[in-house]
């Protein structure tokens, strides 16, 4: 895999998730004797995609909107967020997975106008992908955020959630998790190849 010859101060990491009004904790507390519940809408509600860039420090970029991303939004993205991003830091290697819309000529038309370095993660390895477990931490705290503000839009929590973090010890860990699934899998090959 190619990520072993980068260091990790110069791989940022792309996907994107969703979020819906629906997420939600699978426990909660309350006072003794007092059943933790909530009641949710059967209405799912409108989806929120979010595209997000991480790199060892912390997130690099992000965005959301309503629905589901396709080439021409991210594409937009692209233009919008990691155009400046990646004039400023010409070393780093974007890293993404195998999802169509990153694949489109297009895309990697502009990427390459742009002078931006990329490259694809190996076809089903999560645990080749930082950004999946800082998707799941985000996630976690969302829905912590979800029930204590009920009424504020998804935006607006995460808003806040990216306001009141750097991310940065957690995405060295995610990080460091990956380089030793990496090294792992080094191992392996180098066993079988024997």
């Amino acid at each position: 895999n190619e990520m072993a010859f980068y260091n990790n101060e110069n791989l940022i990491f792309l996907d994107e998730t969703g979020f819906n009004g629906h997420l939600k904790g699978s426990y909660g507390y309350s006072p003794i004797k007092v059943s933790a519940y909530k009641n949710v809408s059967a209405n799912r509600g409108t989806n929120r995609s979010l595209m997000c860039a991480i790199l060892s420090s912390g997130v690099a970029a992000y965005s959301y909107k309503t629905g589901s991303y396709n080439s021409n939004t991210f594409i937009d993205f692209i233009i919008s967020e990691l155009v400046p991003y990646f004039n400023e830091n010409r070393n780093k290697v974007l890293i993404m997975d195998n999802a169509r819309i990153h694949k489109t000529d297009e895309v990697q038309r502009i990427l390459r106008e742009h002078n931006i370095a990329f490259r694809f993660t190996v076809p089903y390895s999560p645990q080749l992908n930082p950004i999946e477990e800082f998707f799941s931490m985000l996630k976690a705290h969302y829905n912590s955020a979800k029930v204590l503000t009920p009424t504020l839009s998804i935006e607006s929590i995460l808003d806040t959630i990216f306001e009141n973090n750097t991310f940065s010890v957690q995405c060295t860990g995610f990080f460091r998790n990956m380089r030793n699934w990496l090294e792992k899998l080094q191992e392996e090959i180098h066993l079988f190849n024997k």
